[in-house]
């Protein structure tokens, strides 16, 4: 990051996310996959138990949701990303997109990402 400025982080995510579908399986009948993907599942559950808190209950919306969460966690994870955000030479967005057709959504920024949302 320091090293490429790259102004702009993308967290990106997109309908149907099987991640989000397997964390509501081991959250809601205890089904707990093994392997890799309960490392997956683990680092999800956080965003879900918030984003159910806040009223979100589909899949989309809690994908949406942890985009925003996973942006704010390379804030708190990355003093050099904290940093550039602050001085305002970088930014970072949360992003869901359709597979059916490519449409992408912004579901949060940190910091200015040089656009106005609709």
């Amino acid at each position: 990051m320091e090293i490429l400025n790259a102004p702009l982080i993308v967290v990106l995510g997109h309908d149907g996310c099987g991640a989000v579908k397997s964390t509501l399986d081991a959250l809601d009948k205890g089904q707990v996959p093994d392997g890799f993907i309960r490392s997956i599942v683990e680092r999800v559950a956080p965003s879900i138990m918030m984003g159910r808190k806040e009223g979100l209950a589909t899949v989309d919306e809690l994908e949406g949701r942890h985009v925003v969460e996973t942006g704010a966690l390379l804030m708190q994870r990355s003093r050099i990303i904290a940093d550039r955000v602050g001085s305002g030479d970088c930014a970072i967005a949360g992003v869901t997109y359709k597979l059916s057709d490519g449409r992408m959504y912004l579901q949060g920024e940190v910091g200015d990402i040089g656009e106005l949302r609709d």
